[in-house]
């Protein structure tokens, strides 16, 4: 028997089989198991995804090759980016860490009826995990991996109260030695 993928992509509550459009939906688990652990992984899972970087390191995001090429902070992107339904506006702020993820989901094609202007090439809904007063949790992990990757996570569910007041507290830290090294100074980038 298959999981039933439940998402909100149309701001309700409906069964992935039951949408009329081209949608990935990633849950936090399925997130783990293929390895995503930022907004770069996606593309390796989501058809019609594609992430560059410009020399800044802004990040352009297109899907079906919508979307826009420069990061200026006068152009809007072309693929909107939401976390918890909070539009990021800015290319620079969109290249996100997944930390605390609860699902992710990619909507292919233009977007503007549901979610207004700036979403011509698709939209990438982010929600992230909510306090809850049943327990105290705390969740550990890293990730090790060449040229000196080293990776650490931890989430923590607070409760403050028996009824209504819990916090979740993220933090995460990412190191690499990098790549390059300076003829200059003996300095390594790439990080």
């Amino acid at each position: 028997m298959q999981e039933e993928v439940i998402i909100t992509a149309r701001k309700r509550v409906e069964r992935i089989q039951e949408t009329p459009i081209a949608i990935s939906a990633f849950s936090d688990e399925a997130l783990k198991v293929a390895g995503i652990a930022d907004i770069r992984d996606l593309q390796e899972a989501v058809p019609g995804l594609n992430l560059s970087e410009m020399g800044n390191k802004a990040p352009s995001i297109f899907i079906r090759g919508v979307g826009q090429k420069e990061s200026l902070a006068a152009l809007d992107p072309g693929v909107g980016v939401y976390i918890n339904s909070i539009y990021i506006a800015r290319t620079d702020s969109q290249l996100l860490d997944l930390i605390d993820t609860e699902s992710i989901q990619v909507l292919r094609g233009p977007q503007g009826t549901l979610f207004g202007k700036n979403n011509t090439g698709g939209a990438l809904l982010v929600t992230t995990k909510k306090p809850h007063t049943d327990s105290l949790e705390t969740a550990v992990s890293t990730r090790l991996g060449n040229y000196g990757r080293r990776d650490f996570k931890i989430s923590t569910n607070i409760p403050l109260n028996d009824e209504t007041l819990a916090t979740r507290i993220s933090l995460k830290s990412t190191h690499m030695d990098g790549y390059l090294k300076s003829t200059y100074d003996g300095e390594e980038y790439g990080d």
